[in-house]
């Protein structure tokens, strides 16, 4: 990676900051889901605030492991028109997501919008995005 500031660092500025534990729930997209939630989840684990992780990032074949917490609430947004997708059928897509989230946890949601691109449309996200939140936070 690149020398600070980075998206790592600036996961490193949440942690010293405190802002995660001041956190109800946090939205991470594209790279965030990608570089920045890992990097929690990897040291706050289960203590680590509901997510929504548009593009799901943090479920894609990555370089490095993800440590994703057993207990993690998270909610997955999956393109079927996102680059992330790659060749992968739908089928394959969300499954190879699903593959991703460890096998005893039972707090992790996947919802896949066939039309929606890497850059989710501004009327989805408007709808979506605050359902998403609430059924994170009522959990």
């Amino acid at each position: 990676g690149k020398a600070p500031p980075n998206l790592a660092s600036f996961a490193d500025d949440m942690l010293r900051t405190g802002w995660v534990e001041r956190s109800d729930a946090i939205v991470f997209g594209s790279r965030g889901g990608q570089v920045v939630l890992p990097i929690l989840w990897q040291h706050r684990g289960d203590a680590m605030p509901p997510v929504v992780c548009i593009n799901g990032g943090c479920s894609m074949s990555l370089p490095r492991p993800v440590h994703w917490p057993e207990a993690a609430l998270s909610f997955l947004m999956l393109g079927g028109k996102d680059y992330f997708r790659g060749d992968a059928s739908a089928d394959a897509y969300v499954e190879g997501a699903r593959g991703r989230v460890p096998r005893g946890n039972g707090t992790t949601a996947i919802l896949f919008v066939n039309e929606m691109q890497h850059m989710p449309q501004a009327g989805l996200l408007r709808v979506v995005l605050p359902l998403m939140l609430e059924a994170l936070l009522s959990w």
